[in-house]
């Protein structure tokens, strides 16, 4: 730096001051020395040596007094200038002077920083040789403005430096000389170009800030109408004023006029049900004597009469010394919720006893993804078919396949895992070693679904088919003698598909008819064949059956190969869809060529006509006088009997359930009176051996037996009623709700699953609108879409699964997924609707939601601690330097430097606690002693639990050491005791303990000491509950409404316990508390004691060290700190800079101190670039940010290579020689 130009200014004044001093002195001197040879009356000899003498000493004594008055002048002016120079160097600040003629007489290092020159190239220069050329002239012109002036002017200006445009706030006044004449200009300059920023975001903000407010009032409305369509009412009430008020949601609640009646607690004790208004009076003194949350359940009698149950909840607001000074509360309208208990109990008990009553075994079959097995359900049918109760499968079912024949259970397990890798239905009919009955035929059947946990569950059931097994075996061998005796009487088998139109017929022999082919073939080939005068009489007895009937019987003859005439005589069976079109005729053709006589005619074709009946699978009886007369082989078998012996002759009542006698009489009658065919209806036949068979039933009256005879053709629907058991069974194994409705939107059809999710019953369900199942404004909307698809075939809810709201019967509302699709019956268009309820997925999407909240409050909160982490650098480490300088040891100033270091110290912590709770904090485990950790902690601790909880803390008298990062162990204590807060809300007890315990049976006594430190902490709420004990540590888990936490505390203290190598025991039981015990390895070495930094003073050195730094006031405490212990410091404010010592000093480098992030280029890339010039280069890292930006700048863990900020001069020193000293790797 020049020298001021002030400086001849202040020493203008010297020589005045000296000769004013001179001229008092020597007057002072003659008067009082000629005064006194005056009195003393001497010679004019003696005046003349007197003088003499005088004059020398007056001589002596002026010249002394010059000397001093000049040196002292000297040193004034030497110290002045030297705190001035100190001053306008060290100031952050560009400080500078210009000449009258613009030229730069002064300028500080900042100054050159701005200009980016160095000193020695501004000084001398003007603006146009070191701004460029619009800045330059803009700021000359400005400065002679302010000159022609002559006063001092603040003010912001805009210049371009290194290519970016910097704002800055800028205070500039001219300097005279002694003369009084301008001199030149003197400035300083401040970039504010940050702060700038700041501002434009504060504006922002606030616009940012009065959106907020405008949608909190919508809020409240929102509110507002929430409470009215929930029941929920709320109010407050001021004990000092007795003042009570009642929202307009409470007046609703409970059938009140807010014109007629004022809310008052007497108000409230009018409405309550007589026998709860001593509990509403008792819960008020209990508020009184000092609970802070009531609720109780209370009874509500309406003026209309109707009584409701409403849950009221109460919460006390307190002032500091503890008084009451405001009561809020909220009362909800749960009227259905305490009725539904017994519905629950009643609908359940219900479907105990439909298990029970079904002939099938229901069951869940669950395969683990470990290969275990169970059934978590089995109806009480499952014994009889294993053997096994179901109490027993419900723990293990592996027992099942074990059971199964050896034939059978390869395929059984394949068609199993088939089924569980393709999610497909499982269907199989398998062998079962029945220890009771022996060998049984079993049919299983059931739906799988993937659980969460990777298991697979499967709903159905099971069934003894055995008796079927049997029936199939008879059918087979009934068929095969058919085939035979078709084959021996040269007959034709023949089905006709109508809408196909496909013919195929089977057995024909070659010599008995002429038609050989079983290939299929058209109706017109059938035609084609038939003799021309036989057609016309083949087509109408053709189309009677198809129009009306379902026999079918035709005679014609058919033409030959050879041109020689066959005689055939079809029987057959038309068989109808549901609206009675036809489907297949089904009969055989015989040759009656060879009939020559009418009797011999007449009982070949009645043996025929038997034929056919017992070819027929459609069982059929005759009865006459309430005895019946014959049945064919399909009805024998379809009662179950051995033969026609066990038939004819008995009543059909015998065989017909009671719930069918009257059906069957009616028909009975209709037959005889009218002569036609009597409609087919539903009913239940009983076996022989007791069981029912549901079948469909049509009767017509017949001749030929003399006397009114009746005929009955019976279908059997065992079939399809398994068909359709099966199908509720499924919907009833599936939580998901499905339901039907007509056109008209009215619901015909529901599942357990859509009862119980809604809260009805099924007759109050079936035959209602689909309305009532929506919330306003939907349960209007939807017949708009309804009837749009139905009119264009076009809408948005058909097809497509779309997102909904849905309404219980208590009024609640819950999310839920919905898929419509259509189908149609007896040609009407129904619709499928497919609920799924979402409550569940939206929590996970709101716990998700508030862990990024959680993750962003962590960035910032690591963004904050880096700053004060470089502030908290300076501030300590100038600090440490004033306490290291000559100040006297009872200097005043000393405790001022010492508050700061421990304000410094204290906000050090703050900046760790703010680390600590983004949980990026960067690891650095060493030796710390427990007992000082947990009372360093206790007083933060205190406030963080509050007045209301006893904060007790017994630590062990021993020394107790462990190796654990302190930061991170602080937070598993605070985690612990902000849990053991939130169970005592009423207050409490709280004790943390510190002691060694022995583990003699570790789990894993190899690598864990049996010696441990244990931390202990314990409470006295309310517990923590068994099913939820194995949970509390998963990431997420909480028993916390949303929004009142994220489920992590105590998942991070898991993890940092693991990650110290220790161990983690609860105990607790619901009601009693809770104790967590952190069990870390003891440290044991008496050798390792800790000892306070200050009792290790760092080493000196003589190394050469490059100091990287961007933020300039770091660069320059740690440069000093270092400079101060003998070494040589190159300092960089960047990348750049750093790279130009590496690439030109001449002498050794030895060490590199970084910082971690920087602008033009990270630490750990920098330390890669020179050591290409330096190979032998050691490095020491130092970062104030968390351990995510350090990761990525290549930094991997607090080690030997590594310093956190803030950090003091004398750590910065230790670690300094701790890396120069440690050994090469």
């Amino acid at each position: 730096m020049t020298q001021s130009p002030l400086t001849g200014t202040a020493f203008g004044s010297v020589p005045v001051r000296i000769a004013v001093l001179y001229t008092l002195f020597g007057l002072t001197w003659i008067w009082l020395s000629d005064s006194a040879l005056i009195w003393l009356g001497l010679g004019a000899d003696q005046v003349f040596l007197t003088g003499a003498l005088k004059g020398t000493v007056f001589v002596a004594l002026t010249a002394a007094l010059l000397y001093w008055l000049v040196r002292r002048e000297i040193a004034v002016a030497e110290r002045s200038e030297g705190l001035l120079r100190a001053v306008v160097s060290e100031t952050t600040d560009a400080v500078f002077v210009k000449s009258i003629d613009g030229r730069y007489l002064l300028a500080n290092e900042a100054a050159s920083r701005v200009i980016g020159r160095p000193v020695a190239d501004v000084i001398g220069r003007r603006d146009l040789e070191l701004l460029e050329a619009p800045d330059a002239d803009r700021v000359i012109a400005h400065d002679r403005e302010i000159i022609a002036g002559g006063t001092a002017v603040t003010f912001e200006e805009t210049l371009t430096l290194s290519g970016l445009e910097r704002t800055f706030l800028s205070t500039k006044a001219p300097f005279r000389n002694a003369d009084g004449t301008v001199g030149g200009l003197i400035g300083v300059c401040r970039d504010i170009s940050d702060r700038k920023a700041t501002e434009d975001a504060l504006r922002v903000g606030i616009d940012d800030l009065t959106q907020a407010e405008n949608a909190l009032r919508q809020t409240e409305a929102r509110l507002r109408e929430a409470q009215r369509i929930a029941r929920l009412g709320s109010w407050n009430w001021e004990p000092s004023t007795d003042r009570v008020w009642w929202s307009d949601a409470e007046y609703e609640l409970f059938g009140l006029d807010r014109r007629s009646v004022q809310p008052s607690f007497e108000s409230f004790l009018a409405v309550l049900h007589p026998d709860d208004r001593a509990t509403a009076v008792e819960r008020v003194d209990t508020m009184l004597q000092g609970a802070d949350e009531i609720a109780n359940d209370l009874r509500v009698i309406r003026p209309n009469g109707d009584v409701i149950w409403i849950h009221s909840r109460a919460r006390a607001t307190r002032d500091a010394a503890g008084k009451l000074i405001l009561v809020e509360g909220t009362d909800q309208d749960i009227t259905e919720t305490m009725t539904s208990g017994l519905q629950l109990s009643a609908e359940r008990d219900r479907f105990e006893k439909l298990m029970e009553a079904v002939p099938l075994a229901i069951c869940s079959f669950q395969l683990s993804s470990d290969g275990t097995i169970r059934m978590p359900y089995a109806s009480p049918h499952i014994e009889s078919i294993y053997g096994i109760p179901p109490a027993d499968l419900a723990q293990d079912a592996s027992g099942v396949f074990a059971m199964i024949h050896p034939d059978d259970v390869d395929r059984t397990r394949a068609c199993v895992e088939e089924s569980a890798q393709t999610l497909t239905l499982w269907r199989d009919e398998f062998r079962v070693l029945n220890p009771s009955v022996g060998e049984i035929w079993v049919e299983g059947c059931s739906a799988p679904l993937r659980l969460p946990d990777g298991s697979i569950l499967w709903h159905g059931y099971v069934n003894d088919v055995t008796n079927r097994k049997m029936m199939e075996h008879a059918l087979r061998d009934s068929e095969r003698r058919l085939r035979l005796a078709l084959e021996a009487a040269g007959a034709i088998a023949f089905t006709w598909d109508i809408r196909e139109d496909r013919v195929v017929r089977y057995f024909s022999t070659e010599t008995a008819l002429p038609v050989t082919e079983e290939q299929p073939g058209k109706l017109n080939g059938v035609r084609s064949q038939i003799h021309p005068d036989d057609l016309p009489g083949f087509d109408d007895r053709l189309s009677a059956c198809l129009q009306a009937g379902t026999e079918y019987r035709n005679e014609y003859r058919v033409i030959r190969p050879d041109g020689t005439l066959t005689a055939l005589e079809e029987y057959g069976y038309l068989d109808r869809d549901a609206d009675g079109s036809p489907l297949f005729l089904t009969g055989i053709a015989v040759d009656v060529t060879a009939r020559v006589a009418a009797t011999e005619a007449l009982r070949t074709s009645e043996a025929r006509y038997r034929q056919l009946v017992d070819l027929l699978p459609t069982a059929i009886f005759v009865y006459a006088d309430d005895a019946i007369l014959y049945g064919n082989p399909a009805f024998l078998r379809m009662i179950g009997t051995n033969g026609p012996e066990d038939l004819i002759g008995r009543s059909p009542f015998e065989f017909a359930h009671p719930s069918a006698h009257d059906a069957i009489i009616r028909c009975h009658e209709l037959c005889t009176r009218t002569g036609d065919v009597a409609p087919g209806f539903e009913m239940r036949l009983v076996r022989k051996d007791g069981r029912s068979v549901l079948v469909h039933t049509v009767a017509a009256p017949i001749s030929g037996f003399g006397q009114p005879t009746i005929l009955m053709a019976v279908t059997d629907l065992t079939e399809r009623e398994r068909a359709t058991q099966l199908l509720r069974s499924v919907l009833s194994s599936v939580d998901d709700a499905i339901l039907t409705i007509d056109r008209q939107g009215v619901i015909s059809s529901a599942n357990p699953s859509t009862l119980s999710k809604f809260g009805y019953a099924e007759d109050e369900l079936i035959g209602k609108n689909i309305g009532m199942l929506m919330p306003e404004p939907h349960c209007r909307e939807y017949g708009t879409y309804l009837n749009s698809y139905i009119k264009t075939g076009t809408s948005k809810v058909i097809g497509i699964g779309r997102e909904v709201e849905c309404c219980r019967r208590d009024g609640t509302r819950f999310p839920a997924e919905l898929t419509v699709t259509e189908f149609s019956l007896e040609g009407e268009r129904r619709f499928t609707g497919v609920l799924r309820d979402t409550t569940e997925r939206q929590k996970l999407q709101a716990q998700f939601i508030q862990a990024q909240k959680m993750d962003a409050v962590g960035r910032l909160a690591g963004g904050v601690a880096h700053d004060f982490n470089n502030l908290l650098t300076v501030i300590a480490g100038h600090c440490d330097l004033l306490m290291m300088s000559d100040l006297p040891a009872d200097d005043y100033r000393r405790d001022s430097i010492a508050m700061i270091l421990d304000a410094g110290e204290r906000a050090a912590r703050l900046t760790r606690q703010l680390l600590a709770f983004s949980r990026k904090a960067v690891s650095e485990p060493r030796l710390i002693s427990l007992n000082d950790l947990v009372s360093n902690s206790l007083r933060l601790l205190q406030r963080l639990i509050g007045e209301d909880i006893i904060l007790i803390s017994n630590a062990d008298p021993r020394s107790i050491y462990v190796t654990a990062d302190p930061g991170q162990l602080e937070q598993v204590v605070m985690n612990l005791v902000v849990n053991a807060r939130d169970a005592m809300p009423t207050g409490g007890k709280l004790t943390i303990e510190t002691s060694v315990v022995e583990e003699t049976n570790a789990e894993n006594t190899n690598s864990v000491p049996s010696r441990f430190a244990c931390l202990s902490v314990s409470d006295t709420g309310h517990g923590i509950p068994d099913d939820i004990k194995n949970k509390i540590f998963e990431p997420f888990f909480t028993t916390r409404s949303v929004g009142k936490g994220t489920g992590l505390g105590l998942s991070v203290v898991h993890g940092v316990v693991n990650q110290h190598n220790g161990q983690i025991r609860v105990e607790s039981f619901a009601g009693s508390g809770t104790t967590f015990r952190i069990l870390l390895p003891l440290v044991t070495d008496a050798s390792q004691e800790i000892s306070p930094e200050s009792a290790n003073p760092a080493a000196p050195g003589t190394e050469t060290i490059l100091l990287v730094e961007d933020e300039e006031a770091v660069r320059q405490i740690a440069g000093i700190s270092l400079k101060s212990q003998g070494y040589t410091v190159l300092e960089a404010d960047g990348a750049t800079t750093a790279m130009q010592y590496a690439e030109t000093y001449d002498g050794e480098i030895h060490l590199l101190v970084s910082d971690v992030v920087m602008p033009e280029m990270g630490g750990w890339k920098l330390f890669e670039a020179i050591r290409q010039h330096r190979p032998g280069l050691r490095v020491l890292f130092m970062s104030g940010y968390t351990d995510d930006a350090v990761l990525r700048h290549g930094v991997v863990d607090a080690s030997n290579a590594f310093i956190q900020k803030p950090f003091t001069p004398l750590s910065l020193a230790r670690k300094v020689r701790e890396t120069i000293d440690s050994p090469d790797e």
